[in-house]
């Protein structure tokens, strides 16, 4: 795992022909279209009185998802997964915001900081040493679920319920990942070298990154359990 390398071993085939508008046409497609809508509904967010924390929690995801479909976009140059990868600490900071603001309250987990510290020092040191491999996904995902933990304790009960019901998906959607790094030669076997099986990743992701945008937008600490809920879904 520590010689894959984003985002040329992800499992799409490279669109090499001059009229093509992308080396991974499929992914790149899905990817700047989700940024695209998560700008689309941070605008819409902040014309409906959104909160800095929320406003900033949606410009992480889209931020991502931008830079995501550029380097599916340019996907043979090179330094682009450094970009990528620094722009997931957007992500880190908007979820950090967008939680803080709602329970008002730091991280409560015991020995919380050193692990998330910890974490990011790992993931870093990984970056410069090897590039952006499989154990950078798996080290960005505990740090993800490092961060909601620390502030579960101040969420309110049903804030707490939604976030249990995305922790599934989150977990599968890893496994998927890994899967693909580790057999895509196998899957390509079974099926055809064409098929792109990273743009069906990269869709399932875009539905989860909206179910868990929803989840900052609506959720509330619980000393505001009965206070303002953020604003309501619009599907």
């Amino acid at each position: 795992m520590m010689h894959w390398q984003f985002p040329g071993d992800t499992c799409e085939s490279h669109c090499t022909d001059d009229d093509c508008w992308a080396v991974q046409p499929f992914s790149a497609f899905v990817t700047i279209f989700t940024a695209i809508g998560f700008f689309a509904y941070l605008l819409r967010s902040m014309y409906y009185g959104a909160s800095l924390g929320q406003c900033l929690g949606i410009f992480g995801f889209g931020a991502f998802e931008f830079v995501h479909g550029l380097s599916h976009r340019y996907a043979h140059f090179e330094y682009f997964e450094y970009y990528q990868h620094t722009v997931f600490y957007f992500v880190i900071v908007g979820v950090f915001a967008a939680l803080y603001e709602a329970t008002g309250h730091m991280p409560k987990a015991k020995y919380w900081s050193t692990a998330f510290c910890a974490t990011i020092v790992y993931d870093l040191w990984l970056v410069v040493n090897y590039k952006v491999t499989l154990y950078n996904i798996i080290l960005v995902t505990v740090m993800f679920r490092l961060l909601i933990a620390g502030f579960l304790p101040h969420l309110d009960k049903l804030s707490q319920q939604r976030y249990d019901h995305l922790t599934a998906p989150h977990l599968t959607l890893l496994a998927v990942f890994i899967n693909e790094g580790i057999n895509c030669d196998r899957m390509i076997e079974w099926t055809s070298p064409e098929f792109p099986f990273h743009f069906l990743f990269e869709s399932c992701s875009a539905v989860y990154f909206y179910y868990f945008v929803q989840f900052l937008m609506e959720c509330r600490g619980k000393q505001n359990s009965k206070g303002k809920v953020g604003l309501k879904r619009f599907l």
